[in-house]
């Protein structure tokens, strides 16, 4: 698994990387330590991710990562004093509820909750919602040029940091975990030329909330046929408040 995070940070890294260097823009001194810190806080993101998988499961994880929008949220009302409309704050009022139900659930491994699992339900909602928070910093700079050089530091710290830690780990490298990772990151990185293909067609209080819905909708579908992981009754209700949720946060 951490061969295809690795792998998936490098290829994204060198897509990005080969797309400003033909764009010819010179880099923003703002910009740059922006970009390194939020690779940073991908990657350890990416390690508290794979533990909470193998504990909770695919669909949990997901709709915890979901959930991790609350940060943004707060941040626009607190730091960029932008107004709360009503639909969004019922979007974070069930994010609260949401969350305990999904932590609740025994998820794939059927075991009771303890205070390691909290810490790393907890961890992965600030690493995702802190990575969110980059990327709202990055539209508040109004430097949409440098978006290539973002996501290029971005992805290219998250790539050393993700082959430091696979080398450590003495991790295997196999063709199989080359190919999704290969995979895995030219997906990372077409989502991300798509959202902006997407933001010029339709206004973002369209386009969000049907990428997040949509999206933790295919997770749990894909798992629950593929993988069999079917959360129990209260995963299933933490779900369904995720994905009105994450609709409504949006709006």
């Amino acid at each position: 698994m951490l061969v295809v995070g690795a792998t998936n940070y490098v290829c994204a890294a060198l897509v990005f990387a080969s797309l400003w260097a033909v764009q010819g823009v010179s880099a923003h001194p703002q910009v740059t330590p922006l970009g390194l810190v939020a690779g940073v806080i991908y990657v350890s993101g990416f390690f508290v991710l794979i533990a909470t998988m193998r504990d909770r499961g695919v669909s949990l994880a997901a709709a915890l990562m979901q959930l991790s929008v609350l940060i943004p949220m707060v941040a626009s009302l607190l730091v960029w004093h932008e107004a709360l409309q009503p639909m969004r704050a019922v979007g974070a009022v069930l994010c609260l509820v949401a969350m305990p139900l999904l932590v609740l659930d025994k998820g794939v491994t059927s075991e009771p909750l303890n205070w390691r699992r909290v810490v790393l339900f907890v961890g992965m909602f600030l690493m995702n919602g802190l990575a969110l928070l980059c990327s709202k910093v990055f539209e508040a700079m109004g430097l949409p040029a440098q978006l290539y050089q973002f996501s290029a530091l971005l992805f290219g710290t998250a790539a050393v940091g993700g082959v430091l830690v696979a080398g450590l780990w003495r991790c295997r490298v196999t063709g199989p975990g080359l190919f999704w990772g290969v995979l895995l990151g030219l997906s990372n990185a077409g989502a991300v030329l798509c959202l902006i293909m997407a933001l010029q067609q339709y206004a973002g209080f369209v386009v969000f909330p049907v990428i997040s819905a949509l999206s933790l909708a295919a997770v749990v579908i894909y798992a629950a046929l593929v993988w069999r992981e079917v959360p129990g009754k209260v995963g299933w209700i933490g779900l369904g408040l995720t994905v009105a949720a994450a609709v409504l946060a949006n709006l």
